[in-house]
Formats: structure tokens, C-alpha cells, sequence
């Protein structure tokens, strides 16, 4: 039996991760899903790390698993809980840089996102491409459905810090997975 630690983007909501975590349960495997909550998107990058860390027992050991934008903050969720023995894996997700700080934004898109920015705050991230990609992304009405129940409405401003450069990688065990072609440079990175 594995533990998996499995974390949402900061631009979705848990249930991304359900049938995930259902498909690793039926296979004998322990799981939690790390909640991230809209206000600690509120407050920035760092209190997400806070909060995410703060749902890990401690000594804990497994496979923390990010997907999409949870990817440049895994580094530093593993690092701070101080697990025993870990391992990391990206799904579509973007990384963390080893050399420098790295955006959470690209700046040419964070400017399109100022686009669509309403009071500061973002739309829902289903709404950020228009009507056909939620469909394309999740056939399954039902799921969608779901999925986009709880999809937040971040601040622009998550958007404006910077994830220092990882010093050193908590474990050597990691893996990338990819579902699409929108992360191939990371993947590729990785």
C-alpha cells in the first residue's frame, strides 16, 4: 500500500482530484486530497503552501502528486512538512525552477488574464477560454457539472509573486505526467 497526497490547482477545487483518488483507493492505496481554500489564494502564494502543509501528519512518507498550477508550489509544500521519504509527481502541471525565481504567471499572459479581471478577481477558470474547452477538458457532463461548482475566483494579484528557485529537490524520486500538449515544455523540463 502507497499514501498519496494528491493537490488541486489553486484554479479548481478538490473534486479534480475525486476520481483520481477513488481509481488509487480501489487499487489498495491510502489517500487524502490536500484542500487548498479560496482565502488562502487571497492572501498569496505562501499562505497556499501554509495551508496545504498544515494538512499533512506529521513523519508523513508518500507520493504527493500536483496538478497544473499546484505543480511550482509542490517543492515547497514537501520541503516544509518534513516528511520522511517522499516522492513527487507533476500531472500537466508546471514546475519549479532550480536557478531562479520562478512566475506563477507567464507576464504576456498575466496581462490577458488583467483583461478579464473584474474588481481584481478573476473569473471562474472554466470561463478564461470559453464555453467549448470545459466540454472538451471533462466530456462528462455530470463531472463537469461538479467541477465547476467550486471552481474559485482567484485575486489577479496570486498571480504577481514568485517561487524561489528549489535549493534542493526533497526526494529523487519524482515523475512528470502528460495529458496534454500545453505543458510540454515542462514536461520536456522535468
Amino acid at each position: 500500500m502507497t499514501r498519496f497526497f494528491l493537490l488541486h490547482s489553486p484554479l479548481v477545487g478538490p473534486t479534480t482530484m475525486k476520481w483520481l483518488a477513488e481509481e488509487l483507493r480501489a487499487s489498495g492505496n491510502e489517500v487524502k486530497i490536500l484542500v487548498i481554500g479560496s482565502t488562502a489564494t487571497c492572501r498569496g502564494w505562501q499562505e497556499v503552501v501554509n495551508e496545504v502543509v498544515s494538512q499533512v501528519p506529521a513523519g508523513a512518507d508518500g507520493v504527493f502528486v500536483a496538478h497544473s498550477g499546484a505543480g511550482p508550489l509542490l517543492a515547497a509544500v514537501v520541503d516544509r512538512a518534513a516528511v520522511r521519504s517522499s516522492s513527487m509527481v507533476f500531472v500537466d502541471a508546471g514546475i519549479p525552477a532550480l536557478e531562479t525565481n520562478s512566475p506563477l504567471m507567464p507576464e504576456e499572459y498575466r496581462k490577458e488574464l488583467e483583461l478579464i479581471a473584474v474588481d481584481g478577481l478573476l473569473p471562474p477558470w472554466s470561463e478564461w477560454f470559453g464555453p467549448d474547452v470545459m466540454a472538451s477538458l471533462v466530456p462528462d457532463e455530470m463531472k463537469r457539472e461538479l467541477i465547476e461548482r467550486e471552481l474559485p475566483r482567484v485575486p489577479l494579484n496570486y498571480f504577481s509573486g514568485f517561487v524561489p528557485p528549489v535549493q534542493k529537490w526533497p526526494t529523487n524520486q519524482n515523475g512528470y505526467v502528460l495529458l496534454s500538449v500545453g505543458y510540454l515544455e515542462e514536461a520536456e523540463e522535468a
